[in-house]
């Protein structure tokens, strides 16, 4: 089941995103930085988040195990884009059950009812996930560096047009 996220969510939100980030960026990101990820830090984080921005989580027998995250376009390079996908994640024992892709169809359907037609998305360049993406459409737009940890970091940008 997919629903809107709460602030009594913030704290599962926190946790599946350190433990994606500290699995599926090993060797990406300085250990390091994923190893000082905190989620109780990150707790208060999304419950700002969860007021400005729009995030929804997917539930399994009342468990989150996955959330997707919305809001305005951040990435300048990029900005004629109307929105932009800030995060997606699933905890790795429920990936691969489609859940990644109803997050990001309810993410789409969210945005063409808000009036907008595409979206914009960053994902580090050597994330495996990056054939997720592309097997939902998104285009290559270009790439871009940022900094984590003191280490640059290659990221891909993917763009979707839906109308």
């Amino acid at each position: 089941m997919i629903r809107k996220a709460s602030i009594s969510d913030a704290n599962e939100i926190a946790y599946i995103l350190v433990h994606s980030w500290q699995i599926n960026f090993k060797g990406i990101i300085p250990d390091d930085y994923l190893n000082k990820m905190d989620v109780e830090k990150i707790t208060e984080g999304i419950k700002k988040t969860i007021e400005v921005s729009t995030l929804f989580v997917y539930v399994v027998e009342n468990k989150v195990v996955g959330f997707v995250g919305c809001g305005h376009n951040r990435i300048q390079k990029f900005s004629s884009f109307d929105r932009e996908l800030h995060a997606i994640h699933v905890l790795p024992e429920y990936k691969g059950n489609g859940i990644g892709k109803a997050l990001f169809v309810e993410v789409r359907d969210l945005i063409l009812n808000q009036g907008y037609t595409n979206m914009v998305l960053s994902v580090f360049e050597d994330n495996p996930a990056t054939f997720f993406y592309e097997k939902l459409g998104g285009k290559l737009l270009g790439t871009r560096t940022v900094e984590y940890g003191g280490t640059q970091c290659v990221e891909r940008v993917y763009g979707w047009n839906f109308i």
